[in-house]
């Protein structure tokens, strides 16, 4: 096999290996096998080109033709002429394809179905990163930047899904990347020429070398080196503490082609109580309004229920939908009657991350100075994916709805679209929150009887306020509704959405802050205890309006208010105090609870933190990503010192314990003095016999006497374990071999005695015994791995292949 060949090769494996880690973001494999034909296309174009003597780009260039080519046969054949000769037809039926998978791409959440829109977009990006590997690797001959392009399809599904990968699917991408560095440094040690010396047979004959050397040890070599490198690259991370992961309300985004943009974020619900278990209450925003009941500032509208927890659905943002000097429409609103608010709301510096702008629902117009902010026509948050809110101003003018009771009560279905989106419940809801949400509105014989009447159960003093629920997942939905009903506003907002949605209701969660508190200055300020979720209920010609099952007051949440129209079966809670606006002391609240804020926030509805990674709060007081890099730094650094010292200890007290005999006693006592000794830097000669061994330590030391006398009950004891058919008496060899090593310590110097402590040589040999076993045994497993081809490749036609194979020529 020629060394262009064995290098497009390994590319075009290398391509489709580092594939593999895009597996979390389809519901099926079904894109791979195009996805790999399509590198096979690629790598065999460019293949012919190298055949034929072209130069480098336009090898890569055929590669690029032969992309479209196979683009156009397997998803615009039909568009093409002859069903295989790309035209203007397929060419636009391609361009379409790509417009359709970017859209598609922002309208799931990972995983996505393998859409044929999505598996061209996937098979086109693929064949472009093949295409560069290619270059880079057989046609500039520069394996390690192949590694750029490789990167970036790792970087793909980390940056879209918060949790991992996972380490086999990086570990086949190792495997290809790896193969690909080994195969190229063949290629260059084969381009130094072919061998001076020749071999002679016994009968004095020359026997011809190879033309090039056998790069076949420095293979083997390789290959033992990768597989030690990607073995710590999997299991070094999991020794090392996880870095924090995005702050409170937070977001991750990714800007789209065509100028789409398209959101991911962690879970609301964790940070939310994270937020809430703060031992101190610390400032997120302040705001201006004439309003003299400010509704709820909304951030994020959760529509997905899975079982277990409330999500973001789709989250999405064309450039037409740029809130800077355009009106909204809130989706629903008919005729209803309406006010309009305006307030000015100002986000603290130090609030991290927070790519959603906190707002009162519905807005109708939003100014804010410069960044890219766009507006979800479906649910209305108005988020980032370049900028964040921190530090800045905004003025958003929203809507106070009043509908009348009559207009609720007559309300008409809602459109289709509305239904489907937002009536779905899992299979795996139990039965009994069915009956009991029929149960509790028995009475009611309309959606928005039903909507009053489960508001009032929840808040009529049935269920008391915690922030420790009780469970996880369903369970935790069945043991707060049936059985404990002790809970904080998720699991409130949570399951009155759910029962709504039971009901015939659509419903979604909303998460972000009550309106907070007023100063005296007349502002209102918001901390992070005023964090709050509620149930949003859509009513046809109305819109989604806002209720509040959460319990208000000193014993729930202690600024969440009623809203007038759903006051028909409740008493509105407290009105909300006033504070200071530099105070940081607030009312009697969420805050008082005695919740500890590193307890897992695991809860029934959400899932909990185990979702998300960890995190940190709203805040950003004290901790910074270096300063707990350093901490990490140092702890490891520590650890790295006190090994050897520990490793010898540990040594020591094993090796005594598991000495039962009065023949292991005396095995045990040599292999300390032997330790103790090299530890010291004395000489020690294996091929000595005990006895020589002692005397020459006491000469060397010039110990005579009673100092000499332990060194030598220990030889003896040895020389008896040794040879003798019954070992010695060894009830004091314990303590010889403490006396010992006093008197070999006592000759030494002070530097000697530090390092024999804090360094000691044998728990250094020792570790280097165990590297050169891990070494045999990588030695081993390659052996195995060529007998194994060997056995496998015996036909001439596969002997090219084994000999690329095991890196031969």
């Amino acid at each position: 096999m020629s060394r262009h060949t064995r290098l497009t090769i390994h590319a075009a494996v290398a391509t489709i290996l580092a594939s593999v880690v895009l597996y979390p973001l389809f519901v099926t494999f079904e894109w791979f096998w195009p996805t790999a034909f399509g590198v096979v296309v690629v790598a065999a174009a460019c293949l012919a080109g190298r055949r034929v003597s072209l130069p480098a780009p336009v090898c890569s260039l055929l590669g690029l033709a032969a992309l479209l080519w196979y683009l156009t046969v397997v998803f615009a054949g039909s568009e093409a002429t002859f069903r295989l000769i790309p035209d203007r037809s397929s060419m636009a039926q391609l361009l379409d394809l790509m417009r359709l998978g970017f859209d598609d791409i922002g309208g799931y959440t990972a995983p996505v179905p393998a859409l044929t829109s999505i598996t061209f977009v996937t098979v086109a990006g693929i064949g472009l990163v093949a295409v560069l590997v290619d270059l880079f690797a057989a046609g500039m001959r520069q394996a390690a930047l192949a590694g750029l392009p490789l990167l970036a399809v790792f970087s793909v599904p980390v940056a879209i899904r918060v949790d991992s990968i996972g380490a086999l699917p990086f570990v086949i991408g190792a495997i290809g990347f790896i193969s690909l560095l080994l195969a190229e440094g063949r290629e260059r040690l084969s381009r130094w020429g072919r061998p001076v010396l020749r071999h002679r047979r016994g009968d004095g004959s020359e026997h011809r070398t190879a033309d090039i050397p056998d790069s076949r040890p420095l293979a083997a070599a390789g290959r033992r080196i990768g597989m030690v490198a990607v073995l710590v690259a999997v299991v070094f991370p999991m020794l090392v503490p996880e870095l924090p992961a995005r702050a409170f309300l937070g977001t991750g985004g990714l800007g789209g082609f065509g100028g789409t943009s398209i959101i991911t974020a962690p879970s609301p619900m964790v940070s939310l109580k994270r937020d809430l278990t703060l031992p101190q209450e610390l400032k997120v925003m302040r705001y201006r309004t004439k309003d003299q009941t400010p509704e709820y500032l909304r951030i994020y509208a959760l529509e997905r229920f899975t079982g277990e927890r409330w999500e973001l659905g789709r989250v999405r943002g064309r450039p037409e939908d740029r809130v800077v000097g355009q009106q909204i429409t809130p989706p629903g609103l008919g005729d209803v009657p309406t006010t309009p608010v305006t307030t000015e709301v100002s986000i603290d510096p130090k609030v991290r991350d927070l790519n959603f702008l906190p707002l009162p629902y519905p807005p109708s117009r939003v100014q804010i100075v410069d960044g890219d902010w766009r507006v979800d026509r479906d649910s209305l948050m108005i988020f980032s994916t370049r900028d964040v809110a921190s530090g800045r101003t905004y003025r958003v003018t929203s809507l106070r709805v009043d509908p009348s009771r009559e207009r609720l009560r007559n309300a008409p279905p809602g459109p289709a679209e509305i239904r489907e989106r937002h009536l779905d419940v899992p299979g795996e809801v139990p039965g009994s929150v069915w009956k009991l949400a029929r149960e509790v509105t028995d009475d009611a014989s309309t959606p928005y009887g039903k909507a009053l009447a489960l508001q009032d159960w929840f808040t009529s003093g049935e269920f008391t306020y915690s922030l420790t629920p009780q469970g996880s997942g369903t369970s935790a939905l069945t043991d707060f509704l049936l059985k404990s009903k002790s809970g904080y506003c998720e699991q409130y907002a949570a399951s009155m959405a759910l029962m709504a949605r039971m009901l015939n209701i659509p419903a979604r969660v909303a998460v972000g802050y009550t309106a907070g508190q007023r100063a005296a200055n007349g502002e209102w300020m918001v901390t992070t205890h005023d964090a709050h979720a509620w149930p949003e209920l859509y009513f046809h010609g109305v819109g989604w309006l806002r209720f509040e099952p959460t319990p208000a007051g000193p014993g729930g949440q202690a600024t969440a208010t009623i809203p007038g129209y759903s006051e028909e079966l409740v008493t509105p809670g407290p009105a909300t105090g006033s504070i200071s606006p530099d105070s940081q002391t607030g009312s009697t609240d969420e805050s008082d609870a005695t919740a500890n804020p590193n307890d897992d926030p695991a809860s029934g509805i959400d899932g909990g933190a185990q979702n998300l990674g960890g995190g940190t709060s709203a805040i950003d007081e004290s901790s910074r990503p270096w300063s707990l890099l350093a901490l990490t730094a140092g702890v490891l650094a520590v650890v790295l010192l006190v090994t050897p010292m520990v490793g010898r200890w540990i040594t020591r007290r094993r090796r005594w314990a598991a000495a039962r005999s009065d023949r292991a006693r005396a095995r045990a006592a040599w292999a300390e003095l032997r330790d103790d000794a090299t530890d010291l830097g004395l000489p020690w000669r294996p091929s000595d016999s005990p006895r020589a061994t002692a005397r020459r330590l006491a000469e060397h030391l010039e110990l005579a006497g009673r100092n000499a006398a332990p060194l030598t009950r220990i030889a003896l004891a040895e020389e008896r374990a040794r040879y003798a058919p019954t070992p010695a008496e060894t009830g004091g060899l314990k303590a010889d071999t403490g006396a010992a090593r006093r008197a070999m310590a006592g000759t030494a110097g002070a530097s000697a005695r530090w390092k024999a402590r804090l360094f000691p040589a044998s728990t250094v040999a020792s570790i280097r015994r165990a590297a050169q076993g891990i070494g045999g045994l990588l030695a081993r497993v390659d052996g195995l791995g060529r007998h194994v081809r060997a056995r496998l490749l015996r036909q001439p036609a596969a002997s090219s292949l084994a000999r690329w194979l095991g890196g031969g020529t």
